[in-house]
């Protein structure tokens, strides 16, 4: 059963078998370099100038599409130009004028004097024969 004429273990084969069977997760925080940057090195200033990057990369596409004639300067959804929402109703709300509410007409089978719930008379209200 044992392999050795002598008790122990064979370092040089458990070295191998640890070596190449051994998984190492791609992010394991267990690096053989000393360098394990993370989010939290990222400095204020990186974000800012990333945005400003970013900002300008989405101008330059405006103003391609814009030449190109892909896009039009007002795209049909601005909401300053009343394009969105009805300013008036807007305005009214800043006057103090509360908006019209969709007013529904409300049928109801068996008024105060009814004895209850009819089924024919809701199955004929909503059409149903």
């Amino acid at each position: 059963m044992h392999t050795q004429n002598e008790p122990g273990v064979n370092v040089e084969l458990v070295e191998g078998l640890e070596k190449d069977l051994t998984w190492q997760p791609p992010f394991s925080s267990h690096s053989n370099e000393g360098n394990i940057s993370g989010p939290e090195d990222i400095t204020l200033e990186e974000i800012d100038k990333a945005f400003d990057d970013l900002d300008a990369q989405l101008r330059e596409e405006r103003m391609a599409a814009t030449a190109a004639g892909t896009m039009s300067a007002e795209d049909g959804n601005e909401i300053l130009e009343g394009m969105v929402y009805d300013l008036r109703e807007l305005d009214a709300i800043e006057r103090g004028i509360a908006p019209e509410s969709a007013v529904e007409e409300l049928d109801i089978i068996g008024d105060a004097g009814g004895s209850g719930w009819d089924v024919d008379a809701m199955m004929s209200s909503q059409g149903i024969v």
